[in-house]
């Protein structure tokens, strides 16, 4: 089984391969040859852990770590770059405290250099502001996140995805914290940078926002939004269920409040498509279920009613 790992390294991993990229026409120096070592050490590192080796993933970042530690004169960069992925293979398997640790050297080594970069320095902003938050370190957590959002729009054409996505965890945990206005804020943001560099993430965007206006009972609102969501997902030819699934959850249960009951049923059964052509049965797929049971037990559907409850409970 290959780990979803790229979502935490393939940012870092851009770093150091397109760092390392030479035409050598003449003998490597010794600098270079560490320089080209540890880069394969590092790289294999990545490949290990996104097929879920994690120990033989960290003895190889270790490897190209220790070689740049001790290398003279070694690029700051590619030495954060290898702490972030650290970091992050650290984070993957919940050691929280090693995490951090990483993703503070790797804060360390960049801001001792004189030229900054701003989007790496960002990175590891970020990756910081998830951990904490994943600790319920919430005031942390957004500060972090913030600094990331902040030194990763000074180049916003280059990091324009990782700015959608850091606004959404931004989102998440104002949400966390209670605070549905900054979480709104946030969301729309994510939504608003999703259209402007047409992302493939505007949808995803909609629907979280679309769920912090039916936390808040503001169902119309949610309805407005998710329907946006939903034309843009059908015009599409390869969508994720599960995202979809999602979609219509939100837009039955949305429905459902404002009393379209029909509709609602309308929405849910259109996710309950989905599930029945999908082998995995996610969570979404248990909320749908549940949801459109419910529906069903209100409108004295009680033979339906049963069976997605049932169904619901696996």
């Amino acid at each position: 089984m290959r780990f979803n790992f790229a979502i935490l390294l393939s940012f870092c991993l851009a770093y150091t391969i397109l760092a390392s990229i030479a035409v050598v026409s003449q003998p490597l120096s010794s600098f270079q040859s560490l320089d080209s070592i540890a880069k394969d050490y590092n790289n294999a590192g990545v490949e290990l852990a996104m097929d879920g080796d994690f120990a033989k993933a960290s003895e190889f970042l270790l490897k190209s770590i220790a070689i740049r530690e001790s290398a003279p004169n070694f690029s700051p960069q590619k030495l954060a770059n290898g702490y972030l992925n650290l970091g992050n293979l650290k984070f993957v398997q919940n050691q929280v405290d090693s995490a951090l640790y990483y993703y503070h050297k790797a804060e360390t080594a960049l801001i001792a250099n004189d030229s900054i970069s701003n989007s790496l320095l960002g990175i590891v902003y970020v990756q910081y502001g998830t951990v904490k938050n994943a600790v319920h370190d919430s005031e942390n957590a957004i500060v972090y996140i913030k600094k990331g959002i902040s030194l990763l729009s000074i180049n916003l054409s280059d990091n324009a995805e990782r700015v959608i996505v850091a606004y959404q965890k931004l989102s998440n945990f104002y949400l966390y914290s209670g605070n549905y206005e900054n979480a709104i804020i946030a969301m729309q943001n994510a939504s608003s940078y999703a259209e402007k560099f047409k992302s493939e993430q505007l949808p995803q965007c909609l629907n979280n926002q679309a769920i912090i206006h039916i936390e808040l009972k503001e169902y119309a609102k949610a309805v407005e939004i998710l329907t946006r969501a939903k034309k843009i997902f059908e015009l599409k030819e390869d969508v994720n269920r599960q995202k979809c699934i999602s979609l219509y959850n939100n837009l039955g249960l949305a429905h459902w409040k404002l009393g379209n009951n029909q509709k609602a049923a309308f929405y849910f059964s259109k996710g309950d498509e989905l599930i029945n052509h999908d082998s995995a049965y996610s969570y979404q797929s248990v909320m749908l279920a549940r949801n459109y049971g419910m529906l069903l037990y209100n409108m004295y559907d009680l033979n339906g009613a049963e069976r997605f409850l049932l169904k619901a409970l696996g």
